[in-house]
C-alpha cells in the first residue's frame, strides 16, 4: 500500500502559498462552497487575494478597553498628582521664605562684623595714643564688675 502521490502536492492542499485560501487541504470556513466570500462578518479580503478573520474588530475592542483603563487610571491617579503639586509649591514657597529669612540673617551678622571691627579699631587708636589710660580704664571697669558680682 504505498501511496505514488507521496512528496506531491495536491491540489487544494496547503502548498505554502496564502493565495488559495486553504489550509491543510480543507476548505476555509470563511469561503462559501463556490470559492466566494462569505457573509461572514468576520472575514476580510487581504492585498494577496487571502482571506482571514478580521482582527480588526478584535483589536477595536481591545483598544477600547485599553482606554477606558488609560481614562480611568488618570481620573484616579489625577487628584493625588494635584494634591502633591499643590504640596511641592507650598514646600517651594516655604523655602524661598527660610531663603529670604537666611539672607536677612546673613546680611545682619555682616553688618555686626563690620560694625564690631570698627570698633575694634577704635578701640586700638585709643590704646596706642593713651596706654595708661587703657589700663586704668580697664582696672575700673573689672573692680566695678567684681562688686556687681558680690552683692
Amino acid at each position: 500500500m504505498h501511496n505514488s502521490n507521496a512528496g506531491q502536492v495536491q491540489p487544494g492542499a496547503n502548498d505554502g502559498n496564502p493565495s488559495n485560501g486553504q489550509a491543510g487541504g480543507q476548505q476555509s470556513a470563511f469561503q462559501s462552497g463556490n470559492g466566494q466570500q462569505g457573509s461572514n462578518s468576520q472575514a476580510s479580503q487581504h492585498g494577496d487575494g487571502s482571506q482571514r478573520p478580521a482582527g480588526g474588530e478584535t483589536l477595536a475592542r481591545a483598544a477600547q478597553g485599553a482606554h477606558r483603563a488609560v481614562d480611568a487610571t488618570v481620573e484616579k491617579v489625577a487628584p493625588v498628582i494635584d494634591a502633591v503639586h499643590d504640596k511641592v509649591e507650598s514646600v517651594r514657597g516655604a523655602a524661598q521664605g527660610a531663603k529670604d529669612v537666611a539672607s536677612d540673617v546673613q546680611d545682619k551678622l555682616v553688618a555686626a562684623k563690620d560694625q564690631a571691627g570698627e570698633w575694634i579699631g577704635a578701640a586700638r587708636e585709643v590704646i596706642v595714643q593713651n596706654p595708661f589710660a587703657a589700663i586704668a580704664g580697664a582696672f575700673l571697669l573689672g573692680a566695678a564688675y567684681v562688686a556687681a558680682k558680690r552683692r
